[in-house]
């Protein structure tokens, strides 16, 4: 991978947790692309507000993981969202697979995972 994977903040980490715990009551329905809008949102919210580029709720390096782990490469001009709908069509499953993931990035760089609940 060319980008290294980087921790998640606490704040970020009780969010994630609590999304994964309860997707409908912040995305609105069990759904990938819900959850990508979300991000997309809250990514942009942390530039303007806090003027901070490197401020992100998932880790950098993340697409090239879900690049590795499910094409064996990182070449591809896909987002995790779009590798993970080519491989998991079912939306529950697909928002599952992406929490699976993310865990397994984050223990695969030595960082604890996204708990399944915090308050």
């Amino acid at each position: 991978m060319e980008n290294a994977i980087t921790d998640i903040n606490i704040v970020e980490r009780k969010l994630l947790a609590n999304i994964k715990r309860r997707p409908g009551m912040y995305i609105g329905k069990m759904s990938l692309e819900f959850l990508q809008n979300f991000f997309n949102g809250y990514n942009c919210a942390a530039k303007l507000h806090f003027n901070d580029e490197k401020h992100h709720i998932l880790p950098e390096g993340f697409n090239d993981f879900f690049a590795v782990k499910l094409l064996g490469h990182n070449k591809t001009v896909l987002n995790y969202c779009s590798l993970i709908y080519e491989t998991e069509g079912d939306e529950d499953k697909a928002v599952n697979m992406f929490f699976e993931l993310l865990n397994e990035c984050l223990i695969s760089q030595g960082f604890e995972p996204i708990s399944d609940c915090e308050d």
